[in-house]
């Protein structure tokens, strides 16, 4: 998978995380910062 791949999965992913409801705010992986 070329950089540009993983950056557009990358991107697509938040974008879904961001519209996704989120029942649980306090996972641990939500936390890991």
């Amino acid at each position: 998978m070329s950089f540009t791949d993983k950056l557009s999965c990358g991107l697509a992913v938040m974008l879904i995380n961001s519209l996704l409801p989120k029942p649980n705010p306090d996972l641990p992986i939500a936390n890991d910062s």
